[in-house]
């Protein structure tokens, strides 16, 4: 614990109390250092009083007792010493009642300069600029990661409950094909939307470019071989804010889905995937059987699709169209070390 006994003064100033006393004819001494009194001029004592300095320096006394030594000490300090003593003791009083003292208030206080402060801020600007597109990414490819998990589990379900209500071997109950069209396509569909519990609240209008799964190309699609732009091939805006569509063709069942809707990134491999169901009445994912070289492609008919391509090699415009086996089992397909929705192209 450090106690004030007195205040003390350079020059040749006045010093006087609140209550109008003046302080002289006093001497400071540093019994411990020596210190020369010659130029002290003035000393006042402590008392509780605010204590006015004209045209001197105040100074103390101090009479100091080291709690964890017990040994007691009187030094002699200067505003900057007081200062430091203030900031870096524990526990400080002023003598007897005293609560204030005058002039300390010209002390220097650290703080940082505004060249530090913009220095640091632009640190933080650069490293935010760095990071922050990974980690939207991230987020983003996790939500639509979600997103696939409640279609896929909620469309397989449809299937389940439908096979239970409708009879097995659905590929061939709903296979009629008469005048050049599947006569009862609109039926399944109805009847899988009411056994998925979702109802058809709209038709899905989108607008702009769909890209394939690596954004070589706009990204075309075709059960049927024919050629076909996403916007045309879906039809149902569903109530959990999917849209969705169902074809018929070659006497199997096919559904496709954009598991955000009309929401980005609308592209094949990332929000839109396309599944079947088998001869086992199960919805499966559609899964790529072969990656083609370009030269190949060449003499192909259907060449946006053929292969059922999901790569990041691939430029076909239908590259994504058998990336819902890879999203399902969360597995990179160029790269099986790597997870599906962490490397997104």
């Amino acid at each position: 614990m450090c106690r004030v006994n007195w205040l003390c003064f350079r020059g040749g100033g006045t010093v006087s109390s609140a209550g109008g006393r003046e302080a002289g004819g006093l001497r400071c001494k540093d019994a411990k250092r020596q210190r020369s009194e010659a130029n002290i001029v003035k000393i006042f004592p402590l008392s509780g009083e605010w204590v006015q300095c004209v045209g001197c320096t105040p100074h103390l006394v101090l009479r100091t007792t080291f709690s964890h030594t017990g040994e007691k000490e009187e030094i002699f300090a200067s505003p900057f010493t007081l200062h430091s003593l203030l900031k870096h003791k524990a526990a400080f009083t002023l003598a007897e009642g005293a609560t204030h003292v005058a002039h300390f208030d010209n002390t220097r206080r650290a703080a940082f300069t505004l060249a530090e402060v913009l220095i640091t801020l632009g640190i933080i600007g650069v490293v935010a600029a760095m990071t922050m597109p990974t980690l939207i990414n991230k987020t983003q490819n996790k939500q639509l990661q979600t997103a696939f998990k409640v279609a896929y589990s909620t469309f397989s379900q449809a299937v389940i409950n439908m096979r239970e209500q409708e009879g097995p071997e659905l590929n061939k109950s709903f296979n009629s094909y008469e005048n050049g069209k599947y006569v009862r396509e609109d039926e399944f569909y109805e009847k899988f939307y009411k056994y998925s519990k979702l109802k058809i609240v709209g038709e899905c209008n989108y607008s702009g470019k769909y890209m394939n799964y690596n954004k070589t190309g706009e990204a075309y699609t075709s059960f049927s071989g024919v050629r076909g732009s996403v916007k045309e091939g879906f039809k149902h805006v569903l109530s959990n804010g999917m849209c969705a569509d169902i074809l018929i063709n070659a006497a199997q069942i096919n559904i496709s889905v954009d598991v955000n809707g009309t929401k980005g990134p609308n592209q094949l491999g990332h929000d839109i995937f396309y599944f079947y169901i088998d001869n086992n009445d199960l919805l499966k994912p559609r899964k790529m059987y072969q990656l083609y070289s370009e030269d190949e492609l060449e003499d192909m008919s259907s060449s946006f699709v053929q292969g059922y391509p999901c790569s990041s090699q691939s430029k076909q415009n239908g590259n994504g169209f058998g990336c819902a086996y890879y999203a399902l089992i969360d597995r990179n397909p160029d790269d099986p070390s790597k997870g599906y929705w962490e490397s997104l192209p």
